[in-house]
């Protein structure tokens, strides 16, 4: 058991503040997220929502995520609208 298993809430408080620079970690690149503007609802059937988001967990994203990847860039032809 160690120390941290034996501390009041108040105390962790304490020791996480001293040591937050610790904690840190490695600095990693990052890039401003792209603001997305517009909201688009669809209506799917069971089985439909059902294999996109089966589709989108084996993939590792929400689903969201999943359909702008798989959808942009628009396939020719469409205009985006």
């Amino acid at each position: 058991m160690s120390d941290l298993d034996t501390m009041t809430e108040a105390e962790l408080a304490e020791h996480f503040q001293r040591h937050r620079d610790d904690l840190a970690g490695d600095e990693v690149e990052s890039r401003t997220p792209m603001r997305l503007a517009v909201m688009i609802s669809a209506r799917f059937s069971r089985e439909e929502a059902s294999a996109l988001r089966a589709a989108a967990e084996r993939a590792g994203m929400s689903v969201s995520a999943y359909l702008r990847q798989t959808w942009w860039p628009a396939p020719d032809g469409a205009d985006g609208d």
